[in-house]
């Protein structure tokens, strides 16, 4: 879980370097749930030794609910 949660704060960082450009719907809810969790971190910052909100996430199973949107997902 925690190398997931690493993964996608990665993936959004990624994302908010390059321009956050047209991203597919699906994407841009995952997006938005990673970012609603963590902030933004500079380029040369570490990574945040607090990733609890991310693994949290995960474990909520929102993204094991296929056909559903995210946000409905994650507000329960």
């Amino acid at each position: 879980e925690r190398v997931v949660a690493v993964e996608l704060l990665v993936a959004a960082e990624a994302v908010e370097l390059r321009g956050s450009g047209p991203l597919g719907r699906g994407t841009r809810q995952v997006f938005e749930l990673v970012r609603e969790r963590t902030p933004f971190i500079g380029p040369d910052d570490p990574l945040p030794a607090d990733l609890d909100r991310l693994v949290e996430l995960i474990r909520s199973d929102v993204f094991a609910q296929p056909g559903r949107p995210l946000a409905a997902a994650s507000a329960g």
